[in-house]
């Protein structure tokens, strides 16, 4: 679970990458520059929640999705990831997931969270894909600086997303499989999910198949996890990030983007009415 502790910590990590993030990408460029790249980030990412994607492929789009969803997204893994836990019937054997629509690695950081304190800490294999980039990049920097936050058991290979290609040519192994994306399927990708999804269930067998979304697509979710059922987040505490809040709140005030009450909201882990779906395997 992600504890107010933990919550802590992570604030601090982010404010302390997202520095970082902000000073090479600002490099070389004027104030009206900036203005217009960070307001145009803030535009690509205001989409989600008419479910249109991002433009990933952004660096400022990366950092700003950093700095608002990431946090939220790292508790509803956090959650799930307790949940499917508490459900192995041999917690010591080793675990292997392929980890679809990866983004800033969310999900490793809530597989961390959640063992944390459980005496059943076998290795972890995690194949993270996902087509952005600088997504990756961004959340390799997060995991890679932040020890505070990780577990060093759980191994990471993030791959973009023709490296599906190779996957099914892969031997199998004789380990647990969980298959998890999160908040990863929208209209334009519904069928290629959709099969993704087939194909793991006939080469892997997983024990867990997870994906998440908004309500506006779970009617998509449904179609490409059939069989699945709802799961709800046992987990109701919200943490806020007032670090990562003033981080936010004084680059708005730095270079006035818009739109600026974008940058002004309180950062916390709320994670408003999740769509959580899971079908369980008979491994």
């Amino acid at each position: 679970m992600l504890t107010k502790r933990c919550a802590d910590r992570l604030d601090q990590a982010l404010v302390r990458v997202a520095q970082q993030e902000f000073d090479r990408l600002s490099r070389g460029h004027s104030q009206p520059e900036l203005r217009k790249r960070v307001s145009e980030g803030l535009g690509s990412l205001g989409g989600l929640a008419f479910g249109t994607p991002a433009d990933y492929d952004d660096p400022w789009v990366a950092l700003l999705y950093l700095t608002w969803y990431f946090p939220r997204q790292v508790r509803l893994a956090a959650d799930i990831s307790a949940s499917m836990f508490d459900s192995r019937r041999d917690g010591s054997q080793p675990l292997w997931i392929l980890d679809y629509g990866c983004g800033t690695l969310a999900t490793l950081f809530g597989l961390s969270l959640a063992r944390d304190r459980r005496a059943d800490r076998p290795p972890i294999g995690v194949l993270a894909i996902d087509p952005s980039e600088q997504m990756r990049r961004l959340g390799l920097v997060v995991w890679r600086t932040s020890p505070e936050l990780v577990d060093n058991r759980i191994l990471c290979a993030p791959r973009k997303e023709d490296f599906m290609k190779r996957l099914w040519s892969q031997p199998t192994y004789s380990t647990e499989t969980w298959f998890i994306a999160m908040h990863a399927i929208y209209e334009e990708n519904q069928e290629r999910l959709s099969s993704i999804v087939d194909e793991f269930q006939q080469k892997y067998s997983p024990t867990e198949m997870v994906l998440t979304c908004n309500s506006q697509h779970e009617k998509r979710a449904r179609k490409a996890l059939p069989g699945a059922t709802s799961l709800s987040m046992r987990d109701r505490r919200v943490h806020v990030l007032p670090r990562i809040t003033k981080w936010r709140k004084d680059l708005g005030d730095q270079l006035k983007a818009t739109p600026r009450d974008y940058l002004e909201r309180t950062v916390d882990t709320a994670v408003r009415s999740p769509v959580i779906l899971r079908r369980r395997g008979a491994k």
